[in-house]
């Protein structure tokens, strides 16, 4: 009998073991990467990719391998080097230079040229090249505006929003992942089918350039609207993107841990996004 009871001990405890490894190989990876140096190849392990728009690996590979793929889209800052950003000038979009990036200008959302822009214009090149959908960044530029000068950017908000949502009502079965904006999550969750959390559980020091933990308090305040954007839309799913020192492996492993505990898609690189840094196993 205690043979009989060894020996099923012994194939519980494989066949957990296997589970167990089953699940991890099954746990969804992604990455950001915002260049066209590496090929397609050395992102055969990932799901999910989020790559610049014009300068990016070639699609198709990734394509074939049913990988989802997101190509960026600014909707609150215009890149000086863009193709787009000389229209985007004349047409006076334009507010004011970002003090974060150079050569970055932030965008009057509320004006309707702007928003004829990103539908008719920008949002159907991104399709045409191959992506499945998009990323939208810097939509958080714009809101920032009117929370730190209500009177002078009032309809920032409200005008990010119904951009949002146009952009849904317009292509409806894309693929569609917003960067932060935390302040219309809430608004906008049914209209998503991703979020990405940047910077929530890490930040960078701009002086000395360096990334550190976000205070815990944040942190659980970042939690606690991202959860609520979840009751709002289940589907939703979350992608982490942190920064960190890549030499240390133990802060690394520790992120994604961290990140994967709450249900998060993590994926942890530096601050340029111009290497892939796989997950250390």
């Amino acid at each position: 009998m205690r043979l009989i009871a060894g020996l099923c001990m012994t194939i519980l405890f494989l066949s957990s073991e296997l589970n167990a490894q089953e699940t991890s190989a099954k746990q969804e990876r992604w990455a950001v990467y915002y260049t066209d140096k590496l090929p397609a190849s050395a992102f055969e392990s990932l799901d999910t990719l989020a790559f610049d728009s014009d300068y990016h690996p070639a699609l198709e590979p990734l394509k074939a391998q049913g990988k989802t793929l997101l190509g960026y889209i600014s909707l609150g800052e215009a890149e000086k080097y863009r193709s787009y950003f000389k229209e985007i000038k004349t047409q006076n979009l334009l507010l004011k230079g970002s003090t974060l990036w150079k050569g970055h200008y932030i965008i009057d959302v509320r004006k309707a040229a702007w928003q004829d822009m990103v539908l008719d214009k920008l949002i159907p090149p991104i399709l045409a090249k191959g992506f499945d959908g998009i990323m939208i960044d810097t939509i958080d530029s714009a809101v920032d505006r009117e929370i730190n000068d209500p009177k002078k950017y009032a309809g920032m908000k409200k005008s990010a929003i119904q951009l949002i949502k146009a952009i849904r009502a317009r292509y409806p079965d894309i693929k569609i992942m917003m960067n932060r904006g935390l302040e219309i999550l809430p608004d906008v969750a049914g209209d998503l089918d991703m979020f990405m959390a940047e910077s929530i559980y890490t930040d960078w020091v701009p002086n000395p350039k360096k990334p550190v933990l976000v205070k815990e308090q944040d942190y659980q305040e970042y939690l606690r609207i991202i959860n609520n954007a979840r009751t709002i839309a289940p589907n939703l799913k979350v992608y982490s993107l942190d920064y960190w020192q890549m030499n240390d492996i133990k802060g690394v492993r520790h992120i994604y841990a961290k990140q994967r505990e709450q249900g998060f898609v993590p994926y942890v690189s530096t601050m340029d996004l111009q290497h892939f840094h796989p997950e250390p196993q």
